[in-house]
């Protein structure tokens, strides 16, 4: 079924609930600063745009013909 999205894995349904739940949690964090900072802030754009960067990079990295692999330290970082 997600054999499209992360091919050459031996569970990409696995992988992609894995992904979907760092995603989640990254967006979940985003809604918090959102909340604490305002919606209109640099701390929320910022913090959009770090969970926008993680996740695709993430999907990115886990593709064989995606990404190098030493762009994960910068996702890590994000």
């Amino acid at each position: 079924m997600f054999q499209w999205l992360f091919p050459n894995w031996s569970n990409p349904l696995i992988v992609t609930a894995l992904v979907g739940v760092r995603i989640l949690l990254n967006v979940y964090l985003t809604v918090m600063v959102s909340e604490f900072a305002g919606r209109r802030t640099v701390h929320t754009a910022t913090m959009g745009l770090i969970t926008l960067l993680s996740g695709v990079l993430t999907i990115l990295l886990l593709r064989p013909s995606g990404l190098p692999h030493d762009l994960s330290y910068v996702e890590s970082l994000s």
